[in-house]
Order: C-alpha cells, then structure tokens, then sequence
C-alpha cells in the first residue's frame, strides 16, 4: 500500500481539467435539480405573462442543463 500525498491549495487550483470536469457535471446534474421563487410584488415577465404578488414560481435547472 502507498502512502498518501497532501495536496497543497496551489496544487489543487492549477487543475483545470479537475475544474472543467467539476463544472460540467454540476451542469448536467445540478446539486438542487428543481427550484421554487416566490412573487414578492405583481410583475410581468418578457412573454407577457402576469404574476401577481404571492404566487410560486418553479423552474427546472435540471431540464435547463
């Protein structure tokens, strides 16, 4: 058995393709899939569509990723 080798934070921060892997798979799989907002005063969004005050709002990062 080999011993283990301490990574220093210089070390770790030059790994670009550790990083890229990383940020790649939290964009294919986000950590939180489905997120909820809630309307804090009425609004319109680009479309058109009216959200009054109140309502929730949810959106899929997963099926955005």
């Amino acid at each position: 058995m080999g011993k283990s080798k301490i990574v220093s934070y210089d070390e770790v921060k030059d790994m670009v393709y550790t990083h890229a892997s990383l940020c790649e798979s939290m964009r294919l799989y986000p950590p939180v899939p489905v997120d909820t907002k809630e309307a804090a005063y009425d609004d319109v969004l680009p479309n058109g569509t009216i959200v009054k005050k109140g309502w929730r709002l949810t959106y899929h990062v997963y099926a955005m990723g």
